[in-house]
């Protein structure tokens, strides 16, 4: 019955000594200690989260990747971002939605910039931002009904920044 019931999560692993004191920095084989403040379970029992002195860790049953937000902070949320695209600040949307990294808030970031303003708005972002819009319009092609303006982006971002991610 050896595995029967056993299951792997995958995070980036953790220690916590359990003692009340530090660890002793000076010796060969310290454990840092780590404070957990909260543990919550999602309702399906496939993952779990624990907030700590590192940070947020998301634990997993699933090997698919759910949430992976890129460079965020509290004021990066999909309301702020459709608030962007409201007031026709396309570039500060964009790249909201890129530091979400949920497809579905980036497809209307970027669909929402109209044809003629795609060049200034490529122009605009950051070279880390470019590869990232390159890789939501490669993983968009065969799926979309926008392929000629998936396109025109693409088109846009490799003529202006082409050379500089050539160059990398």
């Amino acid at each position: 019955m050896a595995g029967v019931g056993r299951a792997a999560w995958t995070c980036c692993p953790v220690t916590a000594t359990g003692s009340s004191s530090p660890g002793d920095m000076s010796s060969r084989h310290f454990k840092p200690e780590i404070r957990v403040t909260s543990v919550r379970f999602s309702p399906t029992g496939r993952c779990w989260a624990a907030t700590t002195t590192e940070g947020l860790l998301i634990y997993s049953l699933d090997t698919r990747v759910l949430f992976d937000p890129f460079e965020l902070d509290t004021s990066v949320t999909p309301r702020r971002v459709r608030e962007a695209l409201r007031q026709h600040d396309f570039t500060r949307a964009i790249l909201m939605a890129l530091r979400l990294n949920e497809s579905k808030l980036v497809q209307e970031a970027l669909e929402a910039v109209p044809r003629d303003e795609i060049e200034v708005v490529s122009s605009s972002l950051p070279e880390l931002y470019v590869e990232k819009v390159l890789e939501f319009l490669a993983s968009s092609f065969e799926v979309s009904h926008h392929v000629e303006f998936y396109l025109l982006w693409t088109q846009k971002l490799l003529m202006l920044h082409g050379q500089k991610l050539k160059a990398r």
